[in-house]
């Protein structure tokens, strides 16, 4: 299995404020990761990895397999916050 690492993993209010998406403390982080660790134990090993910078930061690119498919880009969703009244 590939050694899974996270760049620049974003996590506190200072990353919430910046309107970019934020873990809000390391437990969640953590949380996040042990199940992105496990979905990536399921794939096979990846042909490539690359770390490409955005403006929004660096982003994990894997390659699996070679070939002339049609590529498959999966895009990260955004979790809404619930408002807690109290």
């Amino acid at each position: 299995m590939t050694e899974i690492s996270f760049p620049e993993p974003r996590i506190g209010p200072e990353w919430a404020r910046r309107r970019i998406g934020a873990f809000r403390d390391t437990a969640a982080f953590e949380r996040f990761a042990a199940v992105y660790r496990e979905a990536m134990d399921g794939l096979p090993e990846p042909e490539e990895l690359r770390t490409v910078d955005t403006s929004y930061g660096a982003v994990r690119v894997y390659r699996f397999g070679a070939g002339d498919g049609v590529p498959l880009v999966l895009m990260p969703g955004r979790q809404r916050r619930e408002e807690h009244r109290a």
